[in-house]
């Protein structure tokens, strides 16, 4: 493939999956969904909840490969 076929693929629409949406082939799959980078993460409750809980399963599982 050539620098000139590159530079032509980015610039052709294809058909997005789904609803039958159009982005730039150069785009990615974020282009249809509207991902943001540089959105600011609002942590809740939730994300605590599932650290704790994924932590407790870590530590479980270690002192079931030490002891068991």
């Amino acid at each position: 493939m050539q620098s000139s076929d590159f530079l032509e693929s980015e610039a052709t629409p294809v058909l997005g999956a789904g609803a039958g949406r159009r982005y730039w082939a150069g785009g990615g799959d974020t282009a249809v969904m509207g991902y943001d980078p540089y959105r600011k993460h609002r942590t809740t409750r939730v994300d605590y909840v599932l650290v704790a809980a994924a932590t407790i399963v870590a530590a479980g599982l270690v002192v079931w490969a030490l002891v068991g």
